[in-house]
């Protein structure tokens, strides 16, 4: 007890006598700049292939972490003794930085990891040598919100949303016979004979959700005078929520997971990848279009490396996992960095069995980006956990070049891809936002095809009617999956 009393004593004087004023730390300190942590980041990527913060030194680590408005995300073990775990921790963290109630800032004891401000070095230090920690981790971002809502605006990949949908008058689908209206959806749908699984199966009875930016506010799926069925003659479940709100102070912007024009970067992404994925039979109809929807507001964009942005991505996997209903889960958002929160929640999601895809790579500086993808098979979080299966899109094939190439933009190594259409205009029109939420659309066809299959018997059945069925490309994974093959292998043709 007297050797405790000492320790407590000796750790209470040292705080008090050490400066507290983190700026002044910094000034002390050899900063490097963000460049050139960036580039070490880029470095390790290129001999490892990954990138985790256990790669860094103790003395590059903590240069990030002075990027990081002095926060850091710590996660404990799941074993038996994970409170006591935790408790030592905290223990921890109070002698060495004082009992100070701005030190915790966020905990969730069920994924076993908490957000913590603190101010020494000595408290980072003792925290990375900790055999209860099993993760310390900088709340860093690789590039400014400027730059990043740079690289959101260049997302905005359909400037012309008449472009990439074509109208049809399917008269002879099953669900339509009886109406002949036209109705248009994406072109490249008819690539992998999505429009033939029409003709039996449309989603019906499964629920996917879609991680993204949210919902325009006056959206015709979402918005209060929205026809959330469309033409469809079976009515379906259609909601939305929010996690994430721009700015406290922002009064175009709530957590009911609807943005208003204007206040969404890019514009318009997370009401495409809703509507791509189950938009009601109409002018954009989606892959399973009489599937439920959640569509799920977690970010301002698709790059997730805020931390408001990967809490609230976290948190909406959370919420993902203890809905029961909820089979399909897409994200075409992402991050060069991993985020132990984010990784967490997906770890829950997978264990309840959801079924979840993810989009490889994303048109931010697009040249690093493929000499990434290229030369390290490089994929971007959280598509490159083993939980999630991983998107792109190729460009246009023939029969006369037959050759896997990425769409302009569309990187990352993926599991399944989508074959996209070339526009005179731009070049191509999709992305690997797109193929995601595509890809996860023809999850949800095949499961209302037999909504007793579990997450694997989808998976294998998408792998049977793929291009590559037996193996997988180093890149492409394996490839598209045909529709027309899925409806022969289930006795449809």
């Amino acid at each position: 007890m007297k050797k405790i009393t000492l320790l407590l004593s000796f750790l209470f004087i040292l705080n008090s006598c050490q400066n507290d004023d983190f700026s002044k730390e910094l000034e002390s300190s050899n900063l490097v700049s963000k460049e050139e942590i960036n580039k070490k980041i880029f470095s390790t990527i290129k001999d490892k292939g990954d990138f985790q913060w256990s790669y860094f030194t103790d003395d590059e680590i903590w240069q990030a972490f002075q990027y990081s408005n002095q926060m850091v995300s710590i996660a404990w073990d799941f074993n038996s003794n994970s409170t006591l775990d935790k408790q030592n921790i905290i223990n921890f963290i109070i002698l060495s930085e004082g009992n100070s109630k701005d030190i915790f800032i966020e905990e969730d004891d069920e994924l076993k990891v908490m957000l913590v401000k603190i101010k020494k070095k000595e408290t980072f230090f003792g925290l990375r040598k900790m055999q209860e920690v099993q993760v310390l981790e900088p709340a860093y971002e690789m590039y400014s919100t400027e730059e990043a809502d740079l690289a959101s605006k260049e997302l905005n990949f359909i400037k012309d949303k008449t472009k990439p949908y074509v109208s049809k008058n399917k008269a002879n689908m099953s669900l339509q016979k009886n109406n002949s209206s036209a109705f248009s959806y994406y072109e490249s749908f008819d690539n992998q004979n999505i429009t033939s699984a029409w003709d039996y199966l449309s989603g019906q009875g499964i629920t996917a959700a879609v991680i993204d930016g949210g919902v325009l506010e006056n959206d015709l799926i979402f918005g209060i005078n929205g026809n959330i069925n469309g033409n469809n003659p079976n009515p379906r479940s259609v909601q939305k929520k929010g996690f994430y709100k721009f700015y406290w102070w922002n009064p175009f912007s709530n957590y009911d997971g609807s943005y208003v024009n204007g206040f969404q970067l890019p514009e318009e992404h997370g009401t495409q990848m809703s509507t791509t994925l189950a938009g009601p039979i109409g002018a954009e109809t989606g892959v399973a279009y009489n599937s439920n929807l959640i569509s799920i507001r977690s970010s301002w964009g698709v790059w997730i490396d805020p931390l408001e942005n990967n809490l609230a991505v976290a948190r909406a996997y959370k919420h993902l996992a203890y809905n029961n209903n909820v089979k399909v889960i897409s994200m075409s958002q992402g991050s060069i960095l991993n985020w132990i929160w984010v990784t967490r929640a997906i770890e829950l999601c997978y264990a309840k069995g959801k079924l979840m895809f993810a989009a490889g790579g994303t048109f931010y500086a697009p040249g690093l980006q493929q000499w990434i993808t290229t030369n390290t098979g490089f994929t971007l979080f959280p598509a490159r956990l083993n939980e999630v299966y991983s998107c792109t899109g190729i460009k246009k094939l023939s029969a006369t070049n037959n050759q896997y190439n990425w769409c302009n933009n569309c990187f990352g190594v993926s599991d399944f891809v989508l074959e996209f259409n070339e526009d005179s205009t731009t070049g191509n029109v999709g992305s690997s936002s797109m193929a995601t939420a595509t890809t996860a659309g023809i999850a949800t066809l095949i499961w209302s095809n037999d909504s007793s299959l579990t997450r694997d018997e989808v998976i294998a059945k998408m792998i049977a009617a793929s291009d590559y069925p037996t193996f997988q490309h180093p890149y492409f994974g394996h490839g598209r999956v045909n529709m027309d093959t899925y409806l022969t292998n289930e006795g449809f043709n």
